[in-house]
């Protein structure tokens, strides 16, 4: 299975009834920066905890944490202000993924490398959370 479609499954499967137009266009962008099913996976699990895979988080027409947080990954200005800019970050979901898998980090295990991106300790309930889903989610690949 290619992995723009165990994406897109994965994508389906942590939001049932998520239209498949929706979830390739969720999961194209993540396979287009990076071939490894672990950092991709992060990457899925960091849009849906951050954004709910919502069009409107996605394209900045809502932002969080007082304006400051952009994208569907909710990216602060220190990783795409000096070189990237609003414009491309809210227009480019393949320039969100890039900076998020930036801000993820290579190194550590899933739940380090999700604390990390979050600012929250390891035993966080919401790096718990999203540590679950991300061995859910390479499960499914395992299982298929």
């Amino acid at each position: 299975m290619s992995l723009t479609a165990f994406l897109t499954a994965a994508a389906i499967h942590l939001m049932p009834g998520l239209p498949v137009d929706r979830a390739q266009a969720i999961a194209e962008p993540i396979a287009a920066v990076t071939d490894n099913r672990e950092d991709a996976t992060l990457l899925l699990v960091t849009n849906y905890g951050e954004s709910s895979f919502r069009w409107d988080v996605q394209t900045c027409k809502v932002t969080g944490d007082n304006g400051r947080a952009m994208s569907a990954y909710q990216l602060h200005p220190w990783l795409w202000r000096t070189n990237y800019g609003k414009a491309w970050v809210c227009a480019d979901p393949q320039w969100s993924a890039r900076l998020a898998l930036f801000a993820l980090g290579s190194k550590g295990s899933a739940r380090t490398r999700i604390a990390r991106f979050m600012g929250r300790a390891p035993k966080d309930r919401e790096v718990n959370r999203r540590t679950w889903l991300v061995q859910k989610v390479l499960g499914l690949d395992k299982a298929a």
